[in-house]
Protein backbone atom coordinates (compact mmCIF):
# COMPACT_ATOMS: atom_id res chain seq x y z
CA UNK A 1 0.00 0.00 0.00
CA UNK A 2 1.48 3.13 -0.92
CA UNK A 3 2.01 5.69 1.86
CA UNK A 4 -0.99 8.13 1.10
CA UNK A 5 -0.14 11.03 3.99
CA UNK A 6 3.31 11.37 2.08
CA UNK A 7 1.42 10.96 -1.95
CA UNK A 8 -0.72 13.49 -0.45
CA UNK A 9 2.08 15.45 0.48
CA UNK A 10 3.95 15.09 -2.51
CA UNK A 11 0.94 16.20 -4.78
CA UNK A 12 0.20 19.35 -2.79
CA UNK A 13 -3.11 18.08 -1.85
CA UNK A 14 -4.78 19.49 1.84
CA UNK A 15 -4.51 16.92 4.67
CA UNK A 16 -6.59 17.96 7.34
CA UNK A 17 -5.76 16.10 11.03
CA UNK A 18 -8.46 15.59 13.36
CA UNK A 19 -7.92 14.68 17.27
CA UNK A 20 -9.86 13.00 19.59
CA UNK A 21 -9.43 12.84 23.27
CA UNK A 22 -11.81 12.12 25.99
CA UNK A 23 -11.73 13.41 29.69
CA UNK A 24 -10.98 10.98 32.42
CA UNK A 25 -12.46 9.65 35.25
CA UNK A 26 -16.06 9.35 33.81
CA UNK A 27 -15.20 9.80 29.77
CA UNK A 28 -18.91 11.28 29.58
CA UNK A 29 -18.08 12.86 27.03
CA UNK A 30 -17.66 9.79 25.13
CA UNK A 31 -21.27 8.63 25.39
CA UNK A 32 -21.91 5.32 23.84
CA UNK A 33 -18.84 5.01 22.20
CA UNK A 34 -16.85 4.54 24.96
CA UNK A 35 -18.94 1.53 25.91
CA UNK A 36 -19.05 -0.26 22.06
CA UNK A 37 -15.56 0.56 21.49
CA UNK A 38 -13.09 0.32 25.26
CA UNK A 39 -10.27 0.79 23.11
CA UNK A 40 -11.68 4.46 23.01
CA UNK A 41 -10.51 5.07 26.48
CA UNK A 42 -6.45 5.01 25.40
CA UNK A 43 -7.70 8.71 23.85
CA UNK A 44 -7.08 10.94 26.60
CA UNK A 45 -4.59 13.69 26.72
CA UNK A 46 -0.84 11.99 27.17
CA UNK A 47 -1.37 8.56 25.86
CA UNK A 48 0.96 7.55 23.00
CA UNK A 49 -2.56 6.49 20.77
CA UNK A 50 -3.91 10.00 21.56
CA UNK A 51 -1.02 11.64 20.48
CA UNK A 52 -0.09 12.95 16.60
CA UNK A 53 3.11 11.10 15.06
CA UNK A 54 6.32 13.31 14.72
CA UNK A 55 6.86 14.03 10.54
CA UNK A 56 10.08 12.86 9.95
Amino acid sequence: MPDLLGLAREKNVPVIHTRVLYTKPNYEDGGVWIKKAPVLLDLVEGHPYAEFLRRS
